[in-house]
């Protein structure tokens, strides 16, 4: 296979795995946020990767930490947990 077709190929791979890739990792990180609010008392429900549910607990917690109360996963709360996401 000449180096060309090769590149071509891993090109395609690579947009055809790629958003289940980012997805994957996505879920995993909102399941550490759900864990990490359990273990902070705020219940998220049940840690299954999904955030719909969880809106109004990460606003709780932003609210009793200071932080920008969004409801959603900003920089302001990973820094709180120390977490280093990269956006």
């Amino acid at each position: 296979m000449t180096s060309k077709v090769y590149r071509l190929l891993m090109g395609i791979l690579c947009l055809v795995l790629w958003p289940g890739v980012i997805a994957a990792d996505s879920d995993r990180r909102i399941g550490q946020v759900q864990e990490r609010l359990n273990a902070a008392g705020f219940d998220p429900g049940s840690i299954d990767g999904v955030l719909v549910s969880d809106e109004g607990c990460t606003r709780r917690y932003q609210a009793s930490q200071g932080l920008p109360i969004t409801g959603q996963l900003t920089r302001p709360l990973y820094r709180c947990w120390d977490v280093t996401i990269r956006w």
